[in-house]
């Protein structure tokens, strides 16, 4: 006997609770069979959205155990606010067994249309990058016409002298110093290896 395991993800970004609420999706999906749903309020282009992973890490779980998994979204724009984030998850639930079935889309990987379909996802989604990559360059040489410098702006002598002194005069760990200059840890190394600091007080 085949054994199949639905399960759900829903989510809205607190600017959309109105129009596509996750009361609105959860129904949705429990219609569609879900036993298990798994929801959170989160933006869409944030690539760390907890339940999302929890959900992905689940179906992956099942269908190792030889169960016949779907997962559910009520919009593929569920998965990212971008096709090729969409299609990137996509593609790694599809390789690890895991069917993958949009509700308001009708898209499921499971059919020859939705195959279809996820390809010419794919498509538009290498297009969409593809413009974002000739924008992006474009703005940056128009950027450069108008003599604006790209780039991190570099640190002003004051503040490597601050690190330096911070550095070589105190229990200051290196994150504390980042924190206190506003700067990265890795640019706190580089001042010190080029002033040669080799000795301090450890905390």
């Amino acid at each position: 006997m085949t054994k199949y395991v639905r399960i759900g993800y829903a989510r809205v970004s607190l600017a959309e609770k109105q129009n596509l609420g996750l009361e609105l999706q959860v129904r949705a999906l429990k219609k569609s069979g879900c036993k298990t749903i798994f929801k959170e309020e989160v933006s869409g282009s944030l690539d760390e959205r907890k339940q999302m992973q929890k959900a992905i890490d689940l179906s992956k779980d099942y269908s190792r155990q030889g169960y016949n998994v779907i997962f559910y979204i009520y919009k593929l724009d569920r998965l990212g606010r971008h096709s090729s984030r969409a299609i990137q998850i996509i593609e790694d639930l599809n390789k690890n067994g895991v069917e993958v079935v949009s509700i308001k889309e009708q898209f499921d990987t499971s059919t020859p249309v939705g195959v279809l379909q996820y390809q010419m996802l794919a498509t538009f989604s290498e297009f969409e990058l593809n413009t974002i990559r000739q924008r992006t360059k474009e703005g940056l040489e128009q950027a450069r016409l108008n003599g604006k410098k790209l780039g991190r702006p570099t640190l002003s002598q004051s503040t490597k002298e601050q690190i330096i002194d911070l550095y070589s005069n105190s229990d200051f760990s290196v994150v504390d110093i980042a924190q206190q200059v506003n700067v990265g840890v890795s640019t706190i190394y580089k001042i010190i290896k080029i002033s040669g600091i080799n000795n301090r007080r450890k905390r």
